[in-house]
């Protein structure tokens, strides 16, 4: 992927000057911050719980194939893009797919945390309220804001893993046999979704505004190089391989299951507030850049904050329904929870392929035209009884035949002898 500086040289810089007046990182930032913030923006409801989906029905190949992708596709944004100016320009380009996809993912943590409070009933609800109230209260200092959520949510989060080590050591059964539990499915199985999961971890980070908040405030190369890897392999990668540690503890009950059940005293206190932290903390770091956004856009200054209550509350709606519906009422959660997850592995993806992938290397990144949705929209209908066919009754063949569907949209937008 390229985007020529000289695009971005007359657009307006991400969200323009309003999102610039945020500061969450400020032009110059330090490695280490950069990478905190990206570590930590990354995790989400997908980094918390799709883990031990995974875990549950293919073992740790299953793991591998989420995590691997994941961390490769999320630190090469770091390299791929060049400059600040390439950032500005994707953006510039494609500001409002940018803003849809961070609509949709707060509507997803929306819908992570509804399961939550919901499941856990009233000794539960205290614990989510401490944790999630808590970090979005960060969003009153400002710029800071986010700092001092990551300070709480670090805190949090090591306090679990104690928890976890020491609940671990006085329980006869500790972690379950991965390659026995679940469905059985071995490696090869697993290695059916591999197409999938390269494909939504190498692309959908273009269209995440905090990538870019983070892109644009480190300015060479090698700083970039440098925050984005220790972002993902470090720090992104301590907080997935918590996810592994207390994966035995959720989803455990498979489609109809609650988010966390039967997590005793102070490990489920401790788990509650984390995931509930964590979401919350997301949405303290999204809705900022978000806002920016959509100003540059000309969207009022008070219709923003609505959208981004809008898009929480419906998935915090989405996810009680859910629970409190259970199977054979409404869909349970985890099957809208997959749902959603399949706008990142395909919606998500097919557009940042064929719209914002540049037709020959060294061009500019443009706003799709009329070809190019024309092979978005059908990229995503015929591929979404697939996706449906593979994650959500398990046939997971079809989730090699969705991803080629993606790849020949490019073709289709794009033709070969355009390029010579």
């Amino acid at each position: 992927m390229s985007a020529a500086p000289s695009h971005g040289q007359g657009a307006r810089p991400v969200g323009g000057p309003a999102l610039g007046s945020s500061l969450a990182l400020a032009p110059g930032a330090g490695v280490g911050p950069v990478a905190l913030y990206l570590g930590l923006s990354w995790t989400w409801c997908i980094g918390m719980f799709l883990p031990a989906l995974m875990l549950r029905d293919f073992g740790w190949a299953g793991y591998a194939v989420f995590a691997v992708p994941n961390v490769l596709g999320a630190a090469a944004m770091g390299w791929v893009l060049r400059s600040p100016g390439q950032s500005r320009a994707v953006v510039a380009a494609h500001g409002p797919a940018c803003a849809a996809f961070t609509l949709v993912t707060l509507a997803y943590q929306g819908l992570f945390v509804g399961a939550i409070v919901t499941a856990e009933g009233a000794a539960g609800r205290p614990w989510a309220a401490l944790g999630g109230i808590g970090v979005c209260a960060c969003v009153l200092l400002g710029a800071r804001g986010w700092r001092v959520g990551a300070v709480l949510v670090s805190m949090v989060a090591a306090l679990l893993a104690a928890a976890l080590g020491r609940w671990g050591e006085s329980e006869p059964v500790r972690v379950p046999d991965w390659t026995l539990w679940g469905r059985g499915a071995g490696a090869g199985e697993a290695l059916l979704l591999a197409p999938a999961s390269v494909l939504g971890f190498a692309l959908c980070p273009y269209l995440d505004l905090t990538f870019h908040r983070a892109r644009q405030s480190v300015g060479s190369p090698a700083k970039s190089h440098a925050a984005f890897a220790l972002g993902f392999v470090g720090v992104f990668g301590l907080m997935i391989l918590l996810s592994a540690a207390y994966a035995h503890l959720v989803g455990l009950e498979g489609q109809g299951g609650a988010v966390v059940a039967g997590v005793p005293g102070l490990v489920g206190a401790l788990l509650v507030a984390y995931l509930c932290a964590q979401g919350a903390l997301k949405v303290v770091m999204h809705a900022p850049e978000l806002g920016g956004t959509l100003r540059g856009m000309g969207v009022g200054r008070l219709a923003w904050p609505a959208l981004v209550a809008a898009a929480v509350l419906i998935g915090l709606a989405l996810g009680a329904a859910a629970r409190a519906q259970g199977p054979g009422r409404w869909l349970p959660f985890e099957v809208v929870y997959r749902l959603f997850l399949s706008f990142y592995a395909l919606a998500a993806p097919a557009y940042v392929l064929v719209a914002v992938v540049p037709a020959r290397f060294g061009w500019p990144t443009r706003a799709p035209g009329a070809r190019q949705w024309g092979a978005i929209i059908a990229a995503v209908a015929v591929a979404a009884p697939m996706y449906w066919w593979g994650s959500i009754e398990g046939r997971s063949v079809w989730m090699l035949a969705g991803p080629l569907v993606v790849l020949a949209a490019r073709g289709l937008a794009h033709p070969w002898h355009r390029r010579g």
